[in-house]
């Protein structure tokens, strides 16, 4: 008798089975080789912008400003419109091949203003990690406009302090110690810790929500009676005050009713040289995140991990925001950083976080070797 020639039901299983574990041993490595490849392309993206910064230092004699604060024309002394002016992106961009693009900026308006609609809502694709998708952002805040996003910041050093006293009592902050910020410039010569060892621009993930207006806890040692810190006593830039800053983010993680958490918010603009929107800090290591507490008066992502700020100016009477901008990607395990002489090296997420600091300052003095981090 003649049996029928095909598969069996077993058969058949048995082969769908080995087809399955098959797949799933080569996904990983399929999934691991595009990521290799999307960080690699973030890491020329990142040489390609430090080497148009280094020719702008060239034929400007230095770096460019992070941004220009501009007197609020209807606000008192010291009342500045941070938002109104472009970044160190956009002041840059004829040394990364976009001189037409440059050319159709108008810098004697705001990036907001309709005739520079055009440039700001485009997409760049330099300034976007292949790993970070948003390329475009709806900001409710500012009309329901697209922004193009950036995924990358330029350094405000360990510590960044935002007031709307910029042009009177504001003194604080490490603003003689960063690689960027408002209204100054820097050049090599003012990079003393040496420009191997002076971190320029880092990654921030497109539309990642943050902190705002989160007091400082009681247990931590001087704190005002008002629970907030002061500009005294906000941990020094450039010392390794781990503990403290650990503990501020514990009570800021539980202190509910003193947070609120918004977002989408950072580098949700490339155009806009506000730290929240193209800048970061070292104040705290690569992809340090804190998980939010919603105030019931709005926003509804609290158990999200978000970075954070500290004191902000909405809440809390014009008082300054010592902000803690960390530096985020979605690359597993850390962060790609350009340094100052044009190098570009992937840092950990567990770097020391004294070490990831002292990269952050031009000035700080700081012993570093080559193999901590």
């Amino acid at each position: 008798m003649n049996r029928r020639k095909g598969f069996t039901l077993i058969e058949l299983l048995v082969v769908i089975a080995i087809i399955a574990v098959l797949i799933s041993l080569l996904l990983p490595a399929v999934q691991s080789a595009r990521e290799a490849a999307r960080r690699a392309q973030c890491v020329n993206n990142l040489k390609q912008m430090a080497l148009a910064m280094h020719n702008y230092e060239s034929t400007n004699s230095a770096f460019p400003m992070q941004t220009i604060l501009i007197p609020a024309p209807t606000g008192g002394p010291g009342t500045w419109l941070f938002e109104s002016s472009w970044s160190a992106f956009a002041r840059s961009a004829p040394f990364m091949e976009q001189a037409a693009f440059y050319s159709s900026i108008n810098f004697n308006l705001t990036y907001s203003a309709k005739a520079n609609t055009t440039v700001s809502n485009m997409p760049l694709s330099f300034l976007n990690c292949p790993s970070d998708p948003a390329s475009k952002i709806d900001d409710a805040s500012m009309g329901g406009t697209l922004y193009a996003t950036t995924s990358y910041g330029v350094s405000n050093g360990d510590w960044y302090v935002h007031s709307t006293n910029w042009g009177s009592t504001n003194t604080v902050g490490p603003m003689n110690k960063s690689m960027f910020g408002p209204n100054y410039s820097r050049t090599i010569a003012m990079i003393a810790d040496g420009t191997s060892n002076t971190i320029m621009m880092s990654e921030g993930l497109a539309g990642h929500a943050q902190f705002r207006s989160c007091m400082s806890p009681g247990s931590v040692p001087s704190a005002s009676a008002t629970g907030q810190f002061s500009p005294t006593n906000v941990p020094a830039p450039g010392s390794a005050s781990a503990a403290a800053l650990a503990e501020l983010v514990a009570g800021c993680s539980t202190a509910s009713g003193k947070i609120k958490a918004g977002g989408p918010v950072g580098h949700t603009r490339w155009c806009n040289g506000g730290v929240y929107y193209s800048g970061f800090t070292t104040a705290m290591t690569p992809n340090h995140n804190v998980k939010a507490v919603s105030r019931a008066t709005g926003f509804s992502n609290g158990g999200q991990l978000v970075r954070a700020d500290w004191d902000g100016v909405d809440e809390n009477d014009g008082g300054p925001t010592y902000m803690s901008l960390a530096a985020t990607s979605r690359h597993p395990g850390g962060v790609n950083v350009a340094f100052a002489d044009g190098s570009v090296k992937f840092i950990k997420d567990t770097v020391n976080p004294g070490t990831w600091r002292a990269l952050g300052t031009i000035n700080g003095g700081e012993v570093i070797s080559a193999d901590s981090y």
